[in-house]
């Protein structure tokens, strides 16, 4: 009977409130700024486990990243209970607190962001007890506000990412996971106010915070366009960098200032942010060349960012008289004006083609005589002929070019391509 009766307390204590059965022995607690992943890494070493095992055994679930824990979920409960019941204090360790987009995830993209949790290297030899700052999440985040040097996010000895959800043998949030090197001891890079990666990152944060709206910057545009727009030049900056690696970033005087020594083959996420910062000005007169240079990889890129295509066809992109501006994204307007620049291109071509058949119909030229007649480019016409007679438009006699065939109709498709396409 007392083995029945011990055996139902037992179960009845196994099975009692979720504050009971999650209670650990040590709660360190959070510290004003700090995020919800550094605070649960200190709970962790504070209870002399590794992260992973302190979820498993205390939060009954994986690692995951505790920064985008929603407000109504188990585990956030859990942990509000361990800072004095408070929901809207554990809320304020989350990156929904600096999210004023209305649950659009906007805030989450990598395209900046490493593989490493940022910090800052002086907050964390000043700390009595070191953490990571939930401002440090932010994907444009490469300063630190405090001390103006840029935020790094690998070990300085080995490399190494920070990734707190590690085993760290040192059960140290400041020492590297792999080799124990303090992270404090990492060399300090310090950023001017004049930088664009500063004035960048200082006037995004007033723009989220609410502190600054985005017509003081000239963004004619709501805050979630600039976001967006902002994630898709920093993708199209790096996709530039990877496919030509010598293509000149040099928008400014100060956005190859921090390239040597911090990535060495990759562009530093400061330095992508500036040079975004830099083409979104003005939008879209100072991107326009840009995109011009490399239009083939912003067409690439058009075509595997969903919502990009979305805002055209929504609009009727197929139907270029119907087109709204004032209805269009940044972006879908800037796809606009560059599907009709490729489609005039392709009508000069069909012209240049009809013309250059034409005269050498009657006649057989070299490519200097076509020059003269058509007033064009001897560079561009060789080019041209060359094109052509890959094509089986030409046949060629040592250096004279004749026609090969007729193209009567190329012409007259080429002038009402161009008549339906408009200015």
């Amino acid at each position: 009977m007392v083995h029945c009766f011990l055996n139902k307390t037992y179960v009845e204590y196994l099975q009692g409130s979720e504050q009971k059965r999650s209670a650990w022995p040590v709660h360190p607690q959070p510290c004003e700024d700090e995020s919800m992943e550094s605070w649960t890494t200190r709970q962790a070493n504070a209870n002399c486990l590794s992260p992973t095992a302190f979820t498993a055994r205390y939060l009954k679930t994986r690692w995951k990243d505790f920064d985008f824990l929603q407000k109504n979920s188990r585990i956030f409960k859990l942990l509000a209970t361990c800072i004095d019941g408070s929901e809207d204090r554990a809320f304020k360790m989350t990156m929904f607190s600096l999210n004023p987009l209305k649950g659009r995830d906007l805030l989450r993209w990598t395209s900046v962001a490493s593989d490493g949790r940022r910090y800052c290297p002086i907050c964390l030899s000043k700390d009595k007890d070191p953490y990571l700052r939930l401002i440090w999440r932010l994907t444009f985040a490469t300063i630190c506000v405090d001390h103006k040097i840029l935020l790094r996010s690998t070990c300085p000895v080995c490399q190494a990412a920070v990734q707190p959800w590690r085993t760290n043998p040192s059960r140290e949030l400041i020492r590297c996971y792999r080799c124990s090197s303090l992270l404090s001891d990492a060399p300090a890079y310090i950023v001017e106010t004049t930088e664009p990666a500063y004035i960048a990152f200082s006037h995004l944060l007033k723009i989220l915070q609410g502190s600054e709206a985005p017509n003081s910057i000239g963004w004619k545009y709501d805050v979630i366009e600039l976001f967006r727009t902002l994630e898709f030049v920093i993708r199209f900056l790096k996709m530039v960098g990877r496919m030509k690696p010598r293509y000149n970033f040099q928008f400014s005087r100060h956005t190859r200032k921090f390239q040597a020594g911090l990535n060495g083959a990759t562009r530093p996420a400061s330095q992508l942010l500036g040079e975004a910062w830099i083409l979104l000005q003005e939008w879209p007169e100072r991107i326009q060349p840009f995109v011009r240079d490399n239009r083939w990889i912003f067409n690439l890129l058009v075509a595997v960012t969903p919502h990009i295509v979305r805002e055209l066809a929504s609009n009727g992109a197929d139907n270029s008289t119907s087109h709204e501006p004032s209805r269009l994204s940044p972006l879908g307007q800037l796809a606009l004006n560059f599907r009709r620049q490729n489609r005039n291109l392709r009508v000069e071509y069909q012209l240049r083609r009809a013309r250059i058949l034409k005269l050498l119909s009657d006649n057989s030229l070299t490519p200097i005589e076509v020059s003269r007649q058509l007033d064009l480019n001897k560079n561009t016409v060789r080019r041209l002929l060359q094109k052509f007679l890959n094509e089986g438009f030409l046949m060629k006699q040592g250096h004279v070019y004749h026609a090969a065939r007729e193209d009567k109709q190329s012409e007259t498709r080429s002038l009402t391509l161009a008549s339906s396409i408009g200015p």
